[in-house]
């Protein structure tokens, strides 16, 4: 999603899916998730690794992102 509408990337990398949590806990529901690149979920710029508001304010909400995957996919 972010390498797709953020970095103009028009064949991106392999995605890994990213289940979003808006508490914490373990309520995943599959519905509740984006694919990210590595890079972008768990690498040097991945929400794992530069924590979930710094994230947020580089690219976007998760759920705003999650808004987008559903327009794109229909």
């Amino acid at each position: 999603m972010v390498c797709r509408h953020f970095e103009n990337v028009e064949d991106p990398p392999p995605c890994n899916i990213h289940h979003i949590r808006d508490k914490t806990g373990l309520g995943i529901k599959d519905k509740d998730m984006i694919p990210l690149c590595h890079y972008h979920h768990q690498g040097k710029m991945g929400i794992h690794h530069i924590g979930k508001e710094t994230w947020e304010e580089k690219y976007a909400t998760q759920r705003n992102l999650h808004k987008i995957l559903m327009e794109d996919i229909g």
